[in-house]
C-alpha cells in the first residue's frame, strides 16, 4: 500500500460506507462512540485514519477534555456520504414492473 490512500480505495474497505452514513446523520460524534456503535473490529481506527487521510472526515480534539476527540465529515465527505445515502435508497426501493 502506498503512503497516500485515494478516497476510492478508503471507500472500498469495510465498514467505510457505515462511517461516512453514521456521520451523515449524526454530525459531529465522540470517536469512541462512533467505532463502537459500528463494530467491535480492531480494524475500525485504522479504517478511520484511512478516511481521514483520504480527505472524508476530519477528527478534532476537545477543547476541555484533551482525552475526547471529536469526529465529523469534511466537505468532500458530505458530498459523499449523501451519494451513498441516495443509491442506499434507490437500491431499496421495490423494482419497477414494466
Amino acid at each position: 500500500m502506498e503512503d497516500s490512500f485515494s478516497y476510492v480505495e478508503a471507500l472500498e474497505e469495510r465498514y467505510s460506507h457505515q462511517i461516512l452514513l453514521s456521520l451523515f446523520v449524526k454530525p459531529r460524534q465522540k470517536k469512541t462512540e462512533l467505532l463502537s456503535s459500528i463494530s467491535k473490529s480492531s480494524c475500525m481506527s485504522r479504517r478511520l485514519d484511512e478516511l481521514v487521510q483520504a480527505d472524508l472526515v476530519k477528527i478534532e480534539r476537545d477543547t476541555y477534555d484533551y482525552n475526547t476527540k471529536w469526529v465529523s465529515l469534511t466537505k468532500r465527505g458530505e458530498k459523499v456520504a449523501e451519494l451513498i445515502s441516495q443509491i442506499q435508497v434507490i437500491a431499496t426501493e421495490p423494482a419497477e414492473l414494466e
